[in-house]
């Protein structure tokens, strides 16, 4: 009826799968970003939201953009690498005593979601995020 709509979205599908992920990821750094910035930590609700998205996003975006190519393999492998240099700045000692590895955990962890999100498996990384929030929520022992 309307081929003008019809050719603008299927030219716009990969666009509106990469805005779902996209979505999906901040849906999930905020359930954990919530949960850090519940308890006062210094990597809280925008940091979670922002690695999850942006790991989501680039992975999803390398995917379409070079469908042949093993980019996506070597982007999950780049994301894993950076965000260890951003967990290791929120690991500090003081005095003998070490903190800020769960923070770090997180981060990187929360990094891994993202990744999951932009590969599409959306029900694994529910889960994985659930197991999070579920771990922070444990007392210590």
């Amino acid at each position: 009826m309307f081929p003008v709509f019809d050719t603008l979205v299927s030219y716009c599908a990969a666009d509106f799968l990469i805005i779902f992920k996209m979505i999906f990821a901040v849906s999930m750094g905020f359930i954990i970003g919530r949960e850090r910035q519940r308890v006062k930590k210094s990597a809280g609700l925008r940091t979670h939201i922002i690695v999850c998205l942006s790991s989501a996003t680039v992975v999803a975006v390398s995917m379409v953009a070079f469908p042949d190519a093993d980019s996506g393999a070597r982007t999950i492998g780049a994301i894993i690498t950076g965000i260890g240099f951003l967990g290791a700045g929120q690991i500090m000692t003081s005095g003998g005593r070490v903190s800020g590895i769960t923070t770090a955990a997180s981060i990187w962890a929360n990094a891994l979601i993202g990744i999951v999100v932009g590969l599409g498996y959306y029900l694994v990384a529910f889960v994985a995020t659930m197991i999070m929030f579920l771990t922070f929520r444990m007392r210590k022992v």
